[in-house]
């Protein structure tokens, strides 16, 4: 178990996330379950993972002492160098270290603009139904067991894919860099340039520690 300071990086907008964990690894697993299933706490950090997913970079930027007074003084650190907070730069919610807002005062504006969001946006009863049965369902049925993971991986084997459905998912390749047959297309390749260049601009390179990369 490792503590220190890491990152999420968009390198197609050089956008960045910093912050600060116990332990690494499980928070990079933690962000990584929230944003595949489209609910991290994060709007524009899920906004990113939405859009660019391929293109965000993890890295940690440093390890440090597992105090929160010593975390903290380093995530602020990272985040007031690479203006993390700024919304045209970076994807923190608060320019305060430690991800709370306790103490944070947002704007006039801001404050009006979320009024103006909460407006007539009432659940009615079968919403809130829904919602609470869902929940529920969730808490009753539990953790996928291995024994039922088990079973769906068994219930797939030796299954062959019609030709309509290897037709979409050939066509659906093309979306995805993953793929064998991966093409960029032009305005891929455009956007791409742009962010390097931009990258390059800034110089914004994680020259700190750079222990450790990893993707989504």
């Amino acid at each position: 178990m490792k503590s220190g300071i890491y990152a999420i990086w968009n390198s197609i907008t050089n956008k960045i996330y910093v912050g600060q964990a116990v332990n690494i690894s499980k928070r990079w697993k933690n962000h990584k379950i929230e944003l595949k299933l489209n609910r991290h706490t994060n709007k524009y950090l899920q906004s990113a993972y939405n859009k660019d997913r391929l293109f965000l970079v993890f890295y940690v930027l440093e390890f440090c002492e597992p105090t929160q007074e010593i975390l903290d003084k380093r995530e602020q650190y990272h985040m007031d160098l690479y203006d993390s907070s700024n919304r045209e730069k970076g994807y923190n919610l608060c320019p305060t270290a430690g991800g709370s807002p306790l103490g944070y005062k947002h704007s006039d504006e801001t404050l009006e603009k979320w009024s103006k969001q909460r407006k007539g946006k009432i659940r009615g009863p079968e919403a809130r139904a829904a919602i609470k049965a869902g929940w529920e369902k969730r808490r009753a049925n539990g953790p996928v067991s291995e024994e039922t993971k088990r079973k769906l991986s068994e219930s797939h084997k030796g299954k062959t894919q019609s030709l309509a459905t290897k037709e979409k998912r050939s066509a659906a390749m093309i979306g995805n860099q993953n793929a064998a047959n991966y093409k960029r297309s032009p305005e891929h390749i455009a956007a791409l340039t742009a962010g390097r260049q931009k990258a390059r601009a800034k110089e914004i390179y994680f020259t700190m520690v750079k222990i450790s990369i990893d993707v989504f």
